[in-house]
C-alpha cells in the first residue's frame, strides 16, 4: 500500500472531527461534540500514523487506524442535527452513517490491547479468542449499521437504513457486552501477560550449603571450568 494513504486517511479523519467540534462549539442548533468521540477522533489517528511511519504494515497502526471513521461519523451527525430530516439521498447517508460510526470503540477496546505493542498476540494460543473478539466487532457493526434506533446525536431521528424488528439491537447488545467486558478483561490480561514474560523468570532461590554449592558450581563458565581441569 502507498505510504500516502495513512496520511491521507488521517487528513481526512481528523479534519471532520476539527470541523464537528466547530460547528458544536459556534452554531447554536448543533450539538457539542462528546470529549470522547473528540479524543477518539483527534489523537488516535495521529497515534495510527506515527505507528504506519515507522512501520506500514504494523497491525496496531491499521487498528487504531479505524478511528479515522469517527471524524465522518460526528460531522454526519451535524448535518443531520442541523437540517432535522433523514430523508433524501444525502441526508440519509448522513443518518446511517450516524448510526454505527461508534464502532471504532469496539476495536480500541477489544482487540488493540491484545495486539499491543508489536502487532501479534501473546502466544499462539490467544488465536481463538482473538478470532472471537474479531466477530464480535464485525457483527456487531453490521448489527449497528442496520438496526432500528435512535441515532446517537439525534435521538428524535432513526437510523434510516433499518431492518424491521429489534433483532438486531439484541445482537448488538450481546456484541456490545463481547467487546467490552469480555474484550476488556481480555486485553488486562495479555498486557499482564505480556509484562510477566518481558520480565523474565527466575529460579528459585538457593537454600542451604548444598544448593549453593551446586548453585556455584553450574554458574562457573565451560572456559573457567577447562581452565580448571
Amino acid at each position: 500500500m502507498p505510504r500516502w494513504v495513512p496520511g491521507l486517511l488521517v487528513a481526512l479523519g481528523v479534519g471532520c472531527t476539527v470541523t464537528a467540534i466547530a460547528i458544536g462549539a459556534l452554531v447554536d442548533a448543533a450539538r457539542p461534540v462528546d470529549a470522547g468521540d473528540a479524543t477518539l477522533g483527534l489523537l488516535y489517528p495521529l497515534v495510527a500514523a506515527l505507528v504506519l511511519a515507522r512501520r506500514s504494515g504494523a497491525r496496531v497502526g491499521w487498528l487504531l487506524m479505524v478511528t479515522v471513521i469517527t471524524g465522518p461519523y460526528l460531522l454526519a451527525a451535524q448535518y443531520v442535527v442541523l437540517t432535522g430530516t433523514t430523508d433524501g439521498l444525502l441526508p440519509s447517508f448522513a443518518g446511517w452513517l450516524s448510526a454505527w460510526g461508534f464502532v471504532p470503540y469496539y476495536v480500541i477496546v477489544a482487540l488493540v490491547p491484545l495486539y499491543f505493542p508489536d502487532g501479534t498476540l501473546p502466544s499462539p494460543r490467544w488465536r481463538p479468542i482473538a478470532r472471537a473478539l474479531g466477530a464480535a466487532v464485525v457483527l456487531g457493526t453490521v448489527a449497528a449499521m442496520f438496526r432500528n434506533g435512535p441515532l446517537d446525536y439525534a435521538p428524535e431521528l432513526t437510523n434510516p437504513w433499518a431492518l424491521p424488528g429489534n433483532g438486531l439491537n439484541a445482537v448488538l447488545l450481546v456484541c456490545s457486552f463481547t467487546a467490552f467486558v469480555v474484550g476488556g478483561a481480555v486485553g488486562i490480561a495479555a498486557q499482564l501477560v505480556r509484562m510477566r514474560g518481558a520480565s523474565g523468570w527466575r529460579g528459585p532461590a538457593c537454600s542451604g550449603c548444598c544448593s549453593v554449592s551446586r548453585c556455584s558450581s553450574s554458574a562457573r563458565s565451560p572456559r573457567s571450568s577447562s581452565t580448571s581441569r
